[in-house]
């Protein structure tokens, strides 16, 4: 087993919400496969605990022993200190890991009503030679205030991979790219890139490509999978599997090191490229891969990107370019274009994803973001829901 000191929080099968009918201490433990959670926490006011999750992992996912606390006590200097006894067992009882006084949270705790957070969480990765089956989670939460504890249990099982199903449309694939969030469904991600490279979907669904980077970016163990027979797939495959591995932070050499010469100049060029999150955004592609990667997972990177294209002359995060308007038979500002097709996609992303409004709402008091995207973003929440500003 691997530990990292991380967040991943879906609530699902076997996990559970427990209460000290006598002190009010309540621990919501989840297990999670959902690594975009701390985002929604820190910076939206939904922080939508109601997510759900599979209840099941393979060899190399993360998962996440994740406890929400409240109903705690708080003392004469108003802090909150929690700590945590963690166990998890094995398939057949044994114990597989276990740490016993973990400092959970040290911390001023407010009017003692609200949901605290460990910061320092559990992420789990299962390795090659852990057996498969049901593996429990133990949590016994001591608040050392009121020097009163409540235990939490859930459970989760190690499963071998499986592919997944396949898809017989563009509007089948915009289905599972929109629900991942609440059923998360990774092992169809290599049925997803077969059928995007092969089937035209770029046009029908063009911000697709920028969920498919989103999802093997959070799921790595992916791409071992997906390279372990890469000189079987096809050409547009292949393309597409290299222009992820390339937008990805996975370690690629050993993935291309017997790359063949066509191969290799694909890769060669796609890791060239400009990336849209670190780089000036250079047209309607960028903002429909920054789009595609936010709509995953709700994560707040892409988000935030598109954010700061609504005041380009503030932030510099459009090229300095000058493209020609068909509609003007002019020569325009990049700028200008960008920033008009990104108030429309986030008039429209309102309209619909509330986490996306629950983003705006907080995003707007940053006193660190430029005034012109504050402003921006408060036009945004005050337009009629689908106007398309």
């Amino acid at each position: 087993m691997q530990t990292l000191a991380a967040l991943l929080l879906v609530v699902g099968p076997g996990s559970t919400a427990v209460q000290d009918r006598a002190t009010g201490l309540r621990c919501d433990l989840a297990l999670s496969i959902d690594t975009a959670f701390l985002d929604r926490w820190d910076h939206t006011n939904l922080p939508n605990l109601s997510i759900v999750g599979s209840g099941h992992v393979v060899r190399g996912q993360r998962f996440g022993v994740y406890p929400v606390f409240s109903g705690y006590a708080v003392d004469e200097h108003g802090r909150v200190h929690i700590t945590l006894d963690l166990r998890i067992a094995r398939p057949d009882g044994k114990t597989y890991f276990e740490e016993y006084g973990v400092e959970a949270i040290d911390q001023p705790g407010g009017d003692g009503t609200g949901l605290l957070l460990p910061r320092d969480l559990r992420f789990v990765i299962f390795d090659p030679e852990d057996p498969a089956g049901t593996y429990g989670v133990h949590l016994d939460a001591h608040d050392l205030v009121s020097g009163k504890s409540v235990s939490a249990d859930g459970t989760l099982r190690l499963v071998e991979y499986e592919e997944g199903q396949g898809f017989e449309s563009s509007a089948d694939l915009q289905r599972w790219i929109g629900r991942f969030l609440a059923d998360p469904q990774p092992e169809r991600a290599i049925p997803a890139l077969r059928r995007f490279a092969l089937g035209g979907w770029s046009k029908e669904l063009p911000s697709g490509r920028g969920s498919l980077r989103e999802l093997f970016e959070a799921n790595p163990w992916l791409f071992p999978i997906l390279f372990a027979r890469f000189a079987e797939e096809d050409a547009a495959t292949r393309e597409l599997a290299l222009w992820l591995l390339a937008r990805s932070t996975c370690e690629a050499e050993a993935l291309v090191k017997d790359l063949g010469k066509e191969d290799r100049a694909v890769w060669e060029r796609v890791s060239a490229e400009h990336d849209p999150l670190a780089d000036p955004i250079e047209g309607r592609d960028d903002v429909n891969e920054l789009w595609g990667m936010y709509v995953l997972r709700r994560g707040f990177a892409p988000l935030l990107r598109l954010c700061l294209a609504l005041a380009p002359e503030e932030t510099d995060v459009v090229a300095d370019l000058t493209i020609h308007d068909d509609s003007s038979g002019l020569d325009v500002p990049l700028a200008r274009v960008v920033q008009r097709s990104v108030t429309k996609i986030l008039a429209d992303g309102i309209a619909w994803d509330p986490i996306a409004r629950g983003y705006f709402d907080v995003l707007h008091r940053d006193e660190a973001l430029p005034g012109g995207v504050s402003q921006a973003i408060v036009d945004l929440l005050a337009a009629p829901p689908g106007s398309g500003k």
